[in-house]
C-alpha cells in the first residue's frame, strides 16, 4: 500500500471519528486540491456547517460535502424538484448531470436566486434531489467558446474525474524534498499583450501556469 492510500486511510477514520453518530459516511475520496466526502445523509451534514468546517480545520483541507450516488433520485425527477424549489425569478437556461460525481450543474440567468440566501436554496436543492447542486450563470451572450468548454467537460467527465484523483493524490502526498523555496520565471505577457506563460517551481514540482496565445 502506498504512502498516499494509507494517508487517505488515516483521513478517512479521523472523518468517520469527527462525523456525529446520524451522520453515515461512505467514502472519502481526493479530487484535485480538494477532499471529497460522500455521505447517504446529505441533509444531516448540512445541517451543521460548522461540523463541516471543524472536520476542514482539522484536516487542514478543503472540504466538499457530496451525496452517495444511491440517494440520488431519477434524474427526471430532481429536474422537476429543481424548477419547483428554484423561484422563477432565477431563469434557469439549462439543467445537467454529471453521474460520476453526483453532481448537477444549473445553468440560470440570475445564479443568486438559485443559490438562495447563505448557500440555503442550494442546500435544499442538494437535499431535496440527493445530487450535489452547482451554479453557473447563463452567459448574457451567446459564445461559442463558453458552449465547446462546457459541453467538453460534460462529455469527458468520468476521465476529468480520474485526472482530479490522480493529481490529488500527487497533491497531498507526502514532501519529498526539504528544499523551502518558490520561484516564478516569467516566459511570456511581460511588458507586452498576451503571450501569457508562467512557470511555478518549488523544490519538488514545476508548473506551467496560464499559457495563453498572442492576439493576431
Amino acid at each position: 500500500m502506498s504512502t498516499t492510500t494509507r494517508r487517505l486511510d488515516d483521513i478517512t477514520e479521523t472523518v468517520q471519528e469527527l462525523v456525529p453518530t446520524n451522520i453515515t459516511v461512505t467514502s472519502v475520496e481526493y479530487e484535485g486540491p480538494e477532499l471529497v466526502i460522500y455521505t447517504t445523509t446529505p441533509r444531516e451534514f448540512f445541517a451543521d456547517p460548522d461540523k463541516i468546517n471543524e472536520i476542514a480545520i482539522e484536516l487542514k483541507k478543503r472540504i466538499t460535502i457530496r451525496p452517495d450516488p444511491e440517494i440520488c433520485i431519477p434524474q427526471a425527477d430532481a429536474e422537476e424538484a429543481i424548477h419547483t424549489i428554484a423561484p422563477d425569478q432565477a431563469r434557469i437556461t439549462n439543467i445537467s448531470f454529471n453521474e460520476q460525481t453526483t453532481e448537477v450543474f444549473i445553468e440560470a440567468e440570475r445564479p443568486g436566486m438559485v443559490i438562495g440566501r447563505n448557500g440555503e436554496t442550494l442546500r435544499e436543492l442538494t437535499a431535496e434531489t440527493g445530487w450535489a447542486a452547482e451554479v453557473l450563470r447563463t452567459p448574457p451572450l451567446e459564445s461559442n467558446t463558453v458552449s465547446s468548454v462546457r459541453n467538453y467537460l460534460t462529455q469527458e467527465r468520468e476521465e476529468r474525474r480520474e485526472i482530479l484523483q490522480r493529481i490529488g493524490r500527487q497533491i497531498h502526498r507526502p514532501p519529498t524534498s526539504d528544499e523551502e523555496f518558490v520561484r516564478v520565471t516569467t516566459l511570456g505577457c511581460c511588458q507586452e499583450v498576451g503571450r501569457a506563460a508562467f512557470v511555478l517551481s518549488t523544490g519538488e514540482t514545476r508548473i506551467l501556469i496560464d499559457c495563453g496565445d498572442k492576439p493576431g
